[in-house]
This record gives C-alpha cells, sequence and structure tokens, in this order.
C-alpha cells in the first residue's frame, strides 16, 4: 500500500470554473474511474464528483429583518471549509490554513463594505489565540463589527455519528461557551457542510440545547445511491437525497429545528446576478472534452418561488466559499456581491472553462462585457450571518406550511465504511465520554461534600480535546496515518485527565466512608442512575489464592481468584454511588450457580453450547424455554473494496457477498475461569493472517442475564471488514437501533440502506412480540441485517483501496480489544430492559484499593436516585456558570413519564429548567427532591441547589516548598537565549534549545486537591531545578504526602529517598507523545508525477511527489501512566518559535512521607527536571484496582506478532 504527498496540500488536477454534469451520477463514476487510473490525485471533499462546483451558490444576511412572508430573500452565507486534519495535520493547519483565513479575510473587511463571513469551531478559533495572540486580537474587532461571526455552535465541526448525545450536546455548550466569553456573542445555528451523514436523534439533540438550525450541502445524491427522499417530483423539487430546501426537521421526541439542506456546494462562487433569472450557461468551447456537459445556472427566484408558493416563507441558503483549507470565498465573488448589495453596475466577469489536466489549453480571453446593473431583481440579496435566515424565519413566519421530515439523514455508501474506520479513536472517543461521566459524577460529589474542589477547569481541557477528536475527518477515520498519531495522543491525555478527576473525587468521597473490616478495602463505584448487580474485576498486590468478599451489608458474595492477582466477585452498588467489600484470604463459602466445560457454559439463566469450530451454536434461555439463536453465532471475513473513497464507502454488493472467509478451526479452547462469580472459556483461532481469542463470559447474579465474547484481535487481513454474525430465532423485518436519545427502526439491508449506525445496543424482537435479543454492542457503531433474523456487528475493517487513497489500505492493521454480548427477553427490549444491560456492558463497576478508616457515611453511598429506571441520566455535572448542579436525563420508553423524582441524600433546596447550553427554560417543582415529567424520548435538563450535605469532609492541606532553581526551562515568544529546557549542562554537543513556553505556563497548578507554586518563567530568569541529589528540607508541621512536579530530557529512573525511605519514579519525558496505537512504518521514495493519458500538467502543477509505501511492520501501542498535571500543544524551538502540535509536559508524582521525615532527597540524575515541590496532608487515599483506561500492554506472543522492528520501538517507550 502507498500513500502520496504533493507538497503537502492536496491538489486537484480537474478544477473547472464552470463544470456540473448534467449526470452527477455518471460524473461522480467518471471521476472514480480517473482516481482508480491515477492516485496521485486528492480531489475536494466539497462535491463528490472530484470538481468542486464554483458556478452559482449564494447564501444570506443579518441586516434588518425582511418580512419573508412577502419579500423573497436570498441569504448568502460566505465560509471557508476547513479541515483541521484530512490530508493534512495540525502543524500545516496551524502554520499554514488559520493564518490564510485570517489573512485573506481580514484584505476583504478592508475593501469591501458589506462582506460578511463565517467561521466555524471554537477549537479552531482557541488555536489561533494560542499561536497568533494579536491576529487573533485583530479578529476580535471585527467580529464586534459585525463583519466576522463565529458560526457554528460547536467546538468543531464533529461528527455525529460516532459521539454520544451527551457528546454533541457538550460540543454546542462549550462551543458556544467559548464564543460568549471571547466575543460576547455565539451562534444560534449548527453548521456541518461535511459530515459523513445524521442520526435522526440530532434535531431533538439540537433543540434541547437551544439551537435554532441546521445547515449542511453533504446529502447531494452524487456521493452515493440517496435515500427515497427528494427528487424532481417532491414538492420544493429537490434532487434526489435531499427531503427539502429549507424545511423542518423533526426528532424522535417531537421537537423540531429548521433545517437549510441544499445550500448549494460550500465551495460556490457567486458569477452571475442572483437577484434575477440567471442567464443562460455559456456554450462550451471548442476545446471541451466529449463527456464535459453544464448543468443549468441555479434559478434562486424561481426556487425561492417555489418555497415560499408551498410554505408561505419566500427564502433560501447559499453557501459560497471554499474548502477544505480554509481561506475565504473568490474576490470576484465579493466584489459581485458587494454590487448587488448595494444594487450598482458592474462587470461580471464572464464564466470560463479551464481544462487544464485534460489535454488542453484555458479558454483564450475574450474582450470584458458592459457593465450592467446588478441586485435590482425580485430577490433581496445579502451576506448572512450563519443563524439569520432561521432567526428570521422564526420572528415573521408560521412554520407549519414548511415541508418537514423526520428520520436519519445518513449517506448511504458514503458513510457506511466510516461508522468502523480508525477503531481506537472511536473506541478512546467512547471511553472518554465513559470517563468523563464519572469523573464528573463523583466530583459533584466530592465538592457537595467538602472533599475537593469541583475541577472545572481540568475537566473542560479535556472535553476540548475529545471534542477536537471529532472532527469530521478524524471521527470517520478518514486523515493520515500521521493525523492520527496526534489524535490518539490527545485521546489519551483526555483519559489520563478524567482518570485522574476521577481518582481525586473517589478519595474525597471515600474518605468520609467507613471502610474498616480484617482485609483489603475495595471501594466499587457505580456511575449509573440504577442499582444493580455486577461482576467487579480488581487487581490486587498479594492477592491470596483463594478469597472470601464480604459486601457492605456484612453477607459473603461470589468470589474467585485468579492468575496474576485478579480477584472476581459479585457486587452490588447503589445509583450513581459507592459501596465497600472486604476482600479477605480464605475460601468462598458462597455456593456456586455456575458450571464450564471445555464445550459449554452454564448460570441460572443461559445454557450456552459451543461447537467443534469454537462457535457458540446455542444459547438457550431457562427463563423463556427459547433457544435464542439458529445458527452458530460466528466471525466474517468479508472482501471490502469499495469503487470509490476507501476509508468513508463501502459498497452494497460487497456487503451482499456471502463472506470469503469465516475464523475457523483449529480452535484452541481452555477454561479461563471457573468459580462462583463468572465462567469462561478462551477460544484461539487464526485464520486469513489473523489472530482471534475470543472469552466467552458467564456471571452469576443479574449480570448473568447477558452473555458476553471479551475480543482480543490481532488484525492482519486486508481488503476485508471482520463482522459479528448473529443468526437469531427471532424474525422480523424490522430491528430497533438505539441513538442514545430516542431510537429509530430500520428494515432490512437494501441498496439505499445496509450499513448502519446505532449506540450500545440492537434489538430484534420477534414479530410475534413474543420474545426478542438485543445484541449489546460496547465501541461499535456500524452494523447491517442481511435478512429477517441476521443482525451483523461491524468490529473491523481495513479496505481495498481500488478507488485511491492508498493509506487506507493498511488502516486498522494491528491490536484490537473490545467486548460484545447478547441478552434475551420476553416482550420487547422495554420489557426485558435490556438497554440497561448494554448500558452496562459499556460502563464497567469501577473498584478501587482503600485504606482502613472510620467514617460517618457508612458502607454505602448514593448521591442521586430516580423514581424510575425507564429514565437515564445523561450528564451529572457543575454548571459552567454559576454553583449550581446540573442533571441531564432522558427518558427511554418512547412513553410518556409522569412524575419522575430525581432525590439527593438531603433536600433539593431550588431548582429550574435549562436547556442544553444552560440556558433559562422556565421553573421547576420541588419536594424535597425535583419532580418532572417526560414526554416520550424527551431530554430535560435542571440547575440544582442542594442543601446541606450528610457530612462535611476535610479538603487536602498543602504547602509549597522553596526550591533553589538553576535552570532558565522556559522561554518567551522569539527570545531563545533566554534558557532552554533539554540543555544538558554536563554534554553541550547534544541537540538542545527546545524550551516550555513562558507565556502558557501557569504560576499556581492544581492537581487533586494539591496546589504547586511555580516560578515565574521568560526572561532568562531559572525556574527549574536540575536534580542533582539535593537534599531539600520539609516543614515540621504533619504532611503525610509529597507531590513533585517533573519531567525529564526522555524517559528516565529516578530514586527519591523520603526521610531514609527509597521511592523509585519513573519520570517521563517532557515533550513527544504519551500515548499511541499501534502504529504503520513506511518507505518513501520519489518519483514523477505522470499526467493522465491525453492530458498535460498545469503549469503550477508538481512535477515530482513522495510515495510513501506501508513497510509491512507495525509499532506497537504504548501509553504512559503518569499524572499529567500541565500541557500545552506547543513547545518552543530552538530559534524561539512556536512549534506547533509539539506537546510539553508536566507530570506530578505522589511519594508518600514516612513519620518523621523531615527530609526529601533528589536523585542523582541532572536529566530530571523539577518545577516544583508541595508537601501535603490528605485523608483517604485510594487506588484503581482496576486500569480506569487502556493501558495496552502486550504479552510477549502479542509483540512478537507485530514484527521486530516493533519491539525495538516499544523498548524505547
Amino acid at each position: 500500500m502507498k500513500k502520496i504527498v504533493l507538497s503537502s496540500v492536496a491538489f486537484c488536477l480537474l478544477c473547472p470554473i464552470l463544470a456540473i454534469a448534467q449526470d452527477p451520477a455518471g460524473q461522480a463514476k467518471h471521476d472514480a474511474k480517473v482516481r482508480q487510473a491515477n492516485a496521485q490525485t486528492l480531489p475536494s471533499k466539497s462535491t463528490p464528483g472530484a470538481k468542486p462546483a464554483t458556478a452559482t451558490h449564494v447564501a444570506a444576511n443579518s441586516g434588518a429583518a425582511p418580512n419573508l412572508a412577502k419579500q423573497p430573500t436570498l441569504y448568502v452565507v460566505a465560509y471557508a471549509h476547513l479541515d483541521t486534519q484530512w490530508r493534512w495535520e495540525y502543524p500545516q493547519v496551524i502554520s499554514e490554513y488559520l493564518t490564510k483565513t485570517m489573512r485573506d479575510n481580514f484584505a476583504f473587511f478592508e475593501q469591501y463594505p458589506h462582506y460578511v463571513f463565517n467561521f466555524t469551531g471554537a477549537n479552531r478559533y482557541r488555536l489561533m489565540k494560542e499561536y497568533y495572540p494579536a491576529d487573533f486580537a485583530r479578529l476580535k474587532r471585527y467580529v464586534a463589527a459585525g463583519r466576522w461571526y463565529p458560526a457554528g455552535s460547536s467546538m468543531e465541526e464533529g461528527d455525529v455519528n460516532a459521539p454520544s448525545a451527551e457528546a454533541i450536546i457538550r460540543q454546542v455548550l462549550y462551543g458556544n461557551n467559548w464564543f460568549r466569553k471571547e466575543f460576547g456573542k455565539a451562534s444560534a445555528e449548527f453548521m456541518l457542510p461535511d459530515c459523513f451523514g445524521f442520526p435522526a436523534s440530532l434535531p431533538t439533540i439540537l433543540a434541547h440545547a437551544g439551537i435554532k438550525g441546521f445547515s449542511t450541502q453533504k446529502l447531494s445524491a452524487a456521493w452515493q445511491p440517496a435515500p427515497h427522499v427528494g427528487g424532481p417530483d417532491s414538492p420544493e423539487k429537490t434532487p434526489e437525497g435531499i427531503p427539502f430546501n429549507v424545511g423542518v426537521w423533526e426528532g424522535p421526541d417531537g421537537s423540531t429545528v429548521l433545517a437549510a439542506l441544499n445550500p448549494m456546494s460550500y465551495g460556490s462562487n457567486v458569477d452571475y446576478d442572483v437577484s434575477k433569472t440567471p442567464p443562460p450557461p455559456p456554450a462550451l468551447p471548442a476545446n471541451a472534452p466529449a463527456n464535459f456537459r453544464v448543468r443549468p445556472l441555479e434559478d434562486w427566484t424561481k426556487r425561492i418561488q417555489i418555497n415560499g408558493d408551498l410554505t408561505g416563507v419566500f427564502a433560501d441558503y447559499h453557501y459560497v466559499g471554499t474548502g477544505d483549507t480554509g481561506g475565504s470565498p473568490t474576490e470576484n465573488s465579493v466584489k459581485l456581491m458587494e454590487a448587488i448589495e448595494t444594487k450598482s453596475t458592474t462587470v461580471i466577469p464572464p464564466m470560463r472553462f479551464n481544462f487544464f489536466g485534460r489535454g488542453q489549453q484555458e479558454e483564450p480571453p475574450s474582450p470584458p462585457p458592459a457593465p450592467v446593473k446588478v441586485g435590482d431583481g425580485p430577490v433581496h440579496v445579502t451576506w448572512s450571518n450563519a443563524d439569520q435566515m432561521f432567526l428570521d424565519i422564526l420572528k415573521c413566519c408560521k412554520t407549519d406550511r414548511m415541508p418537514s421530515y423526520k428520520g436519519d439523514l445518513e449517506l448511504i455508501n458514503h458513510s457506511a465504511g466510516s461508522l468502523t474506520s480508525q477503531a481506537y479513536h472511536k473506541r478512546w472517543n467512547r471511553k472518554n465520554e465513559l470517563l468523563a461521566a464519572a469523573a464528573e459524577e463523583g466530583s459533584v460529589a466530592a465538592d457537595w461534600l467538602g472533599g475537593r474542589r469541583y475541577p472545572q477547569k481540568r475537566l473542560t481541557d479535556a472535553w476540548t480535546l475529545v471534542m477536537g477528536g471529532h472532527f469530521h475527518d478524524n471521527m470517520a477515520g478518514t486523515s493520515t496515518p500521521k493525523a492520527y498519531e496526534f489524535t490518539w495522543n490527545d485521546d489519551v491525555i483526555a483519559m489520563n485527565q478524567f482518570a485522574g478527576v476521577l481518582t481525586s473525587a473517589t478519595a474525597a468521597v471515600v474518605s468520609g466512608m467507613d471502610t474498616q473490616g480484617s482485609g483489603t478495602a475495595i471501594v466499587v463505584y457505580n456511575p449509573l442512575n440504577v442499582a444493580r448487580d455486577d461482576v467487579v474485576e480488581a487487581v490486587i498486590a498479594g492477592a491470596p489464592q483463594t478469597v472470601r468478599v464480604i459486601g457492605p451489608d456484612g453477607k459473603e458474595v461470589p468470589a474467585q481468584a485468579e492468575a496474576g492477582g485478579k480477584v472476581l466477585f459479585v457486587a452490588r452498588a447503589p445509583s450513581v454511588g459507592y459501596a465497600v467489600y472486604d476482600l479477605q484470604p480464605g475460601a468462598s463459602s458462597a455456593a456456586s450457580e455456575l458450571h464450564v466445560s471445555e464445550s459449554s457454559l452454564e448460570n441460572a439463566r443461559y445454557r450456552v453450547q459451543l461447537d467443534q469450530n469454537g462457535d457458540v451454536s446455542s444459547i438457550f434461555d431457562k427463563r423463556l424455554n427459547r433457544e435464542l439463536l439458529s445458527g452458530p453465532i460466528r466471525l466474517a471475513i468479508s472482501t471490502d473494496n469499495p469503487k470509490q473513497w476507501p476509508a468513508w464507502n463501502m459498497d452494497f454488493e460487497d456487503e451482499q457477498r456471502a463472506p470469503r472467509s469465516y475464523v475457523s478451526g483449529p480452535a484452541k479452547v481452555r477454561v479461563a475461569e471457573n468459580g462462583p462469580a463468572r465462567v469462561a472459556l478462551e477460544v484461539t483461532r487464526d485464520t486469513e493472517d489473523s489472530h482471534f481469542a475470543q472469552t466467552i463470559r458467564l456471571s452469576a447474579g443479574d449480570a448473568g442475564n447477558r452473555v458476553e465474547f471479551a475480543n482480543a484481535i490481532d488484525w492482519k487481513t486486508k481488503e476485508a471488514n471482520l463482522k459479528a454474525a448473529f443468526p437469531l430465532a427471532a424474525n422480523n423485518r424490522m430491528a430497533t437501533y438505539n441513538w442514545d436519545i430516542g431510537t429509530i427502526q430500520r428494515p432490512n439491508a437494501d441498496e439505499r440502506q445496509f450499513e448502519v449506525a446505532s449506540h450500545q445496543w440492537i434489538d430484534l424482537t420477534d414479530q410475534s412480540g413474543a420474545f426478542g435479543v438485543t445484541i449489546l454492542t460496547d465501541c461499535k457503531n456500524a452494523s447491517d441485517k442481511p435478512n429477517d433474523n441476521t443482525l451483523r456487528l461491524t468490529l473491523v475493517r481495513t479496505p481495498g483501496t481500488r478507488g485511491g487513497y492508498p493509506d487506507q489500505g493498511s488502516q486498522d492493521l494491528g491490536h484490537h480489544e473490545f467486548v460484545f454480548g447478547i441478552a434475551g427477553h420476553a416482550g420487547d427490549w422495554r420489557e426485558g430492559q435490556t438497554d440497561w444491560q448494554a448500558y452496562r456492558l459499556n460502563q464497567p463497576l469501577i473498584p478501587f484499593e482503600s485504606g482502613k478508616h472510620e467514617g460517618r457515611m457508612g458502607k454505602q453511598f448514593s448521591l442521586l436516585k430516580l423514581s424510575s429506571d425507564r429514565v437515564r441520566v445523561l450528564a451529572l455535572k457543575k454548571a459552567e456558570l454559576s454553583d449550581e448542579v446540573i442533571v441531564r436525563v432522558v427518558e427511554l420508553d418512547g412513553k410518556p413519564q409522569p412524575r419522575v423524582a430525581i432525590s439527593f441524600p438531603s433536600p433539593v433546596s431550588s431548582a429550574r429548567e435549562v436547556n442544553g447550553q444552560e440556558q433559562p427554560v422556565g421553573s421547576a417543582t420541588v419536594h424535597n427532591a425535583l419532580i418532572t415529567s417526560l414526554g416520550a424520548y424527551q431530554p430535560r435538563t435542571f440547575a440544582l441547589k442542594l442543601g446541606a450535605a450528610p457530612a462535611r469532609l476535610t479538603a487536602p492541606r498543602s504547602q509549597p516548598i522553596a526550591l533553589p532553581y538553576d535552570l532558565a526551562a522556559a522561554t518567551t515568544d522569539g527570545h531563545p537565549a533566554e534558557g532552554s529546557f533539554d540543555i544538558l549542562p554536563n554534554n553541550p554537543s547534544t541537540t538542545q534549545g527546545r524550551a516550555l513556553p513562558a507565556e502558557a505556563l501557569p504560576r499556581d497548578i492544581e492537581v487533586a486537591g494539591i496546589h504547586f507554586a511555580l516560578a515565574p518563567g521568560g526572561n532568562g530568569r531559572p525556574n527549574a531545578l536540575l536534580a542533582k541529589g539535593q537534599t531539600i528540607k520539609l516543614p515540621q508541621q504533619h504532611f503525610n504526602r509529597a507531590y513533585v512536579l517533573a519531567a525529564a530530557v526522555g524517559d528516565q529512573v529516578g530514586t527519591f529517598r523520603a526521610g531514609d525511605q527509597p521511592v523509585q519514579l519513573n519520570i517521563q519525558n517532557w515533550t513527544g507523545f504519551i500515548g499511541q496505537w499501534d502504529d504503520r512504518t513506511w518507505n518513501t521514495r520519489q518519483e514523477p508525477v505522470q499526467p493522465r493519458p491525453a492530458q498535460t500538467l498545469p503549469p503550477n502543477a508538481p512535477r515530482v511527489r513522495t510515495v510513501e509505501e506501508f513497510s509491512g511492520t507495525l509499532i506497537p501501542g504504548f501509553i504512559k501512566r503518569a499524572d499529567v498535571a500541565w500541557y500545552s500543544s506547543h513547545r518552543h524551538a530552538p530559534d524561539g518559535s512556536n512549534e506547533p502540535y509539539a506537546y510539553a509536559y508536566l507530570f506530578a508524582y505522589p511519594i508518600d512521607l514516612p513519620a518523621g521525615a523531615t527530609t526529601l532527597t533528589l536523585p542523582d540524575n541532572d536529566r530530571i527536571r523539577i518545577l516544583a515541590i508541595s508537601v501535603a496532608d490528605e485523608a483517604g487515599r485510594v487506588s484503581p484496582a482496576q486500569p480506569l483506561y487502556d493501558t495496552l500492554e502486550r504479552t510477549g506472543s502479542e509483540t512478537a506478532r507485530l514484527g521486530a522492528a516493533g519491539n525495538a520501538k516499544l523498548a524505547n517507550n
């Protein structure tokens, strides 16, 4: 496989000024063949046929609101599409594309007084502010003047298929809050021109977040076979696949947003007077290629008249701009729009054709046309803020006559593959969502009880990294391999931050609980809002070979010891709460209901049978007295080589074809677990160069109502996808798919809907209504349903690349781990409440090991309880701009839920309803608890104030230690002589000169309630201490821990001494990546660029290209575990400049102080740099008894399967 870089920017050889095929599908097919023949070009994504359409396209403005019931108005939205990562990475975006966007638009503002520009993504503005503060200050002045509009309402133009509903709400919450803080204004629309499909839940999510309008240009039928909506016979005569031009999109709860679904390409120009009926398109010159056709120019007067006659609203919406590297609309467009706005006379440049790259020369110039009056047609045309049309419609007009649509707006082929590509970014996104929820809930409890301050900034900063990863090419899996190195690192930083916050919050809460017992105290945390029985997995150093576990009620629970210090036990934990268990040595006396052999497993609910191939061939549900399967559950490998867009697309013919193979024998089966808490069989097999280890698990207690399949796969199979195929006994043409907010029913696969998305579960209830099966999907979002009784969950894919983008032909090769499950039910999924089995599979119980102490709060603590388990908590967090607590809930069944009580350990003192942006909606009812009702699938959010906590905990007390700093480790911008972090005084010939950015380095850092005081950086002032064995005196007061804020030049091992006690720590490198998944290595060579047959290269086209071919070797992934106390997305280079997206870090290391310790001795290793030391007195310390996020630790055999080059790299990390 190979990937091609033309300079570092995608270059399109097919860029006609006016070139819209009469048959878009035919043109797309032609372009697919061109790309297949010569994969060296990277087309713009604004239109699918590799050619950005630059003819007729326009939008609207924000002056005095017109009466749209009478005045036909075209809102022209000037916009520059910027892919924050796609065929380029963050460093180039920061150093080139953001600056271009500011520079080009600043120039237009000065020259064209009516020009208004829209730009999305608070994350991109954040980078502008960080890297170009002076230009950002100028941008703020243009925003204040109404010339530059912060559009889109979100942190990023994010994918909306993979992120949870709550994560999309956070995009709007954090995005618009950032805009309000920096600019004093925010948008009321959600702008996603280029995403790869939109879920049925999105209107409800947006409406709940206070959004009024939505726009996209992505529904063109030229991308794929379009859904059966729109078309020339539709009321608004929209293109096929587009329900309407401007209308109402309805969500599952009945709430709505206005939507502009046909704004034309974001690469559109204004080439003619759009206030009038357009002229006929120019005739093709003689040198036009034979298959070249011209579509008539968009007739906005006719289109708006059709809209108005149908709906009573005479308005439409038009993108004008550029993509995909930022910038601005063309100056010709801006100049003509200025004349249209002012109704003046101007010369309209003739529309021209450029056939460079097609073996033709540019059309010779003709005499300039005469000046004409423009802007005086029947349509009022205006530059517009992105939300202005939606706001104007809501001010002037009723929307009951507007066309409406309810359901998904997915892209069929063009979203199918993107639901699975780059599986580990999708996995880590989901893990971050779960960790964030757990950390926020725990932090609300810790803050209310007084044990920790709510770490708002740390949580927001971590969410910002997660939301940056939502960017639609990142999350869809279509960016460059190098881009995912940056994205994975951001994912790991976020997991590190959320895990640290969760651990700190748990320590605070547990400090008030009674953890006394005769054995090891294990505190179990349940982040879900239902009390639950589930199996806990804890790894305990020195765990006994036999264990008995005592619950908070004093009763023994099923428990077992496994190899490696792992202990399994069945725990019951309260809603959003903690429970203390006592793990003691000794044989368990709990009765066992579990049985396992090398071919079967059984518990109280299920009897599971394996066949000779190692596949589960039978799941007999003893409660239902039914077999749940009609055939074995098999892992199927199918050819996956789409005609176009390999990471994006899957083709229906590939999906319908029988699998080319199944994971098969010879199977090695062993009993992996056998005890009263859980039994498991591990099945290992090898097929098509890939290695598969699947562990089938059955538990005791309520967790035994599901069968779990834990998978560890070394995937090396190409041009293929892997699916888990579930042939079920239930039969129904329709299946139910969860969207977090609401569900949707979809039929069996056909050409217009086959590979589809969902979150956490899919259900097939038999058409009789008597029983059914729910598939529990964990981090996997894609599936298909080939017939009435089969569901197939898509697990991983490495597509063929006949459609170009050769680097995508090796995506996702590497080690994968994931879980899926199956649960039977009587009636439908609502009756069986199997959706909760899915949420429990996604979010296991979380164990912490604790010291022993008394506590007024007892052995159980629950922060929140709901009176109905058919309502789910989406968020429990601190309000962004007040001291209130935010709780967001959603109804699960699609049925009204009256009088739901939301209660806390103390009475609710006040409550009000807010929206997803935490803006006021109305009052709320409080009778000790918050009392509310919910409509079908309705989300509601409330801001609460709680009464006094039942106990008041003691927060950590910390004191900074003065240090004799001797190294200037930070520099100010452009002043490299001020200092260097990586200087080695005794090895001056080594590369050095990089430094911490003084402008980003704070004076105070708080981590887990501990304060570090940093010395000021920059101006040559020492602010770090080289570790040379110095002895630091400690205060005489009682402190039980020291915290060291440090980093090193390269990963270093250092031995500290707390008093006389040695403590060895791994001090991590101050820069580079702290986490990566399995990464590909590439061989690079140069080759001349060859024109396509019968074509010539344009004069400015590159003549040489760099070809990078996958070497076949993977570098094993790694995750470093130290707590990140501070990070910056840039460091200073030896010349004093910012190195974009080259992270700098400082890490916090705890050191327990023995009683009476008065000194802390540093290591004798001058590669270790100490920035601060604090001592602390803190109670209730805990440590996770199971890693809170992936470790990527490998066995020797797993590492060996990746290749020798990978082993060396792994050893260096």
